[in-house]
């Protein structure tokens, strides 16, 4: 599934006005407008994938993996074109292209919150994923009533706290235009070389990903408990999370398995690497930069010697399936300090191998609360690449 963005290369086709915003609405789509959103984007999200019959089956894996079957992803359109009550399901229906002036994702989650007044809750959440916008009709303010019409519809699910997306259009875009604020987008890039070496290390053991399925369930109730033992402690903080579970780390690894079978004819094995049940990493392979991705890092934060070893010898395997691959960085969103200190360790004195930096434009994590109400200080915890959508 493409990052969230809205916009993609110049168009050589005619200008297209929009009608005005009372002419047009936002609803669920139909099987052939989805086909038209997905061809619509090709260009822009294909990535390593040169053909759009791989791209559409790509998009097809993505709504199909367990996060998302059932219900759980919904593909929305604002359009001109009305269709009978009960229809939304046709396939094969004639659709003209330029009747469907933008497109979004909705993907429901789980997620965790701990609520300022010591409950904590485990609710549903969405992602917001796909905003794209007619290329022959940008500059005319139409991400503007789609992110209106997606905001209203969000505001009337009173089961869901808060939604998040994934900006490439810098950070103030969608806070202006329907709430969604952004957060910190730090990520620590690591230059792929031959770890040090340490006698210090502990063993590590190659994750394979029927070998996430418990330790993705043992992280998402460490994030509970830790919830749970502040609000014992009267932590009056507001904080959530989306659930790192087995699922959705299953659903990355979808697009990855599709995608490296095109494109090198291998099909990824190894997911991630752990220590023990309190340390471990899982990453996904991301064919279009060549880069080693960690989804997620569940380890201590202390930066003892021994926590920084435990995270050292993550880091070591990270680097070593990176080379395999001929990859040529690792990337991790919103590292710890521990983490960052365990990556100079293993780049050892080689300069420039660990780059801490922020996105600006790519990627920017941006949450809004339920009727954008301006929630304050709420800490996002566990923002990391799983979530991503």
């Amino acid at each position: 599934m493409p990052t969230t963005a809205t916009t993609t290369a110049p168009t050589t086709e005619p200008l297209l006005r929009a009608p005005p915003s009372d002419q047009l609405t936002f609803r669920r789509a139909t099987v052939g407008e989805k086909l038209i959103t997905w061809t619509r984007n090709f260009t822009s999200w294909a990535g390593p994938l040169s053909r759009i019959e791989d791209y559409l089956v790509r998009e097809t894996i993505n709504g199909t993996q367990d996060v998302t079957k059932d219900g759980r992803i919904t593909y929305w359109v604002l359009t001109s074109r009305a269709i009978p009550p009960g229809h939304e399901d046709d396939d094969g229906e004639e659709v003209d292209p330029d009747e469907i002036f933008a497109a979004v994702e909705t993907l429901e989650r789980p997620a965790l919150v701990k609520t300022k007044d010591g409950h904590v809750r485990e609710d549903k959440a969405f992602g917001i994923a796909s905003v794209f916008t007619h290329p022959r009709c940008r500059k005319q303010g139409i991400a503007t009533i789609l992110l209106k019409h997606l905001a209203s519809w969000l505001d009337n699910q009173t089961d869901v706290p808060f939604t998040a997306l994934y900006s490439d259009v810098g950070k103030e875009f969608y806070a202006t235009r329907g709430g969604w604020n952004p957060y910190p987008s730090r990520q620590a890039v690591l230059k792929v070389l031959e770890p040090s070496e340490s006698k210090s290390r502990p063993k590590v053991q190659w994750l394979e990903k029927l070998d996430l399925e418990r330790l993705c369930a043992l992280d998402v109730r460490g994030i509970k408990e830790m919830y749970e033992e502040l609000a014992r402690q009267g932590d009056q903080s507001v904080r959530v999370a989306f659930q790192p579970t087995f699922a959705q780390a299953c659903w990355h690894f979808g697009t990855e398995s599709h995608v490296g079978k095109i494109v090198t004819g291998k099909d990824p094995v190894v997911k991630g690497a752990a220590v023990d049940d309190d340390a471990f990493l899982y990453w996904t392979h991301d064919f279009r930069d060549n880069h080693l991705v960690v989804l997620r890092v569940r380890a201590p934060g202390s930066t003892d010697d021994e926590s920084i070893q435990r995270l050292a010898a993550l880091i070591a395997a990270a680097h070593e399936e990176a080379k395999k691959w001929n990859f040529n960085a690792i990337v991790v969103w919103n590292p710890t300090e521990a983490f960052v200190k365990a990556a100079k360790l293993v780049a050892g004195d080689v300069e420039g191998a660990v780059d801490v930096n922020d996105r600006e434009n790519d990627s920017v994590p941006c949450l809004r609360w339920r009727g954008n109400q301006g929630e304050p200080n709420i800490q996002w915890d566990a923002n990391e690449k799983f979530a991503w959508c």
